[in-house]
């Protein structure tokens, strides 16, 4: 964990992540950890729980996730703009 810590060519966001293990593991409450973390207390049970079921790994990968909606067809946009002209 001090290796994520002290390597300053990692992104921002895996250094937040072992930063609040670290701070968890001095048994501080979890709305310390967030505060001292800079983030959301769910988001501290969340790296917490991913911590303890994949250990360091599950800190560095994010979770993937469904493709976001896709556009609207351009016939379909016609049509909408037909209607309000």
């Amino acid at each position: 964990m001090a290796v994520l810590l002290g390597d300053r060519n990692r992104p921002l966001k895996h250094i937040q992540r072992a930063n609040i293990i670290v701070l968890s593991a001095d048994r501080l409450p979890v709305q310390e950890v967030a505060r001292r973390a800079g983030v959301s207390r769910p988001a501290v049970w969340r790296w917490q729980v991913r911590y303890a079921e994949q250990g360091v790994d599950g800190l560095l990968r994010d979770k993937t996730r469904k493709p976001g909606r896709a556009p609207l067809p351009t016939t379909t946009v016609a049509k909408v703009l037909a209607l309000t002209c």
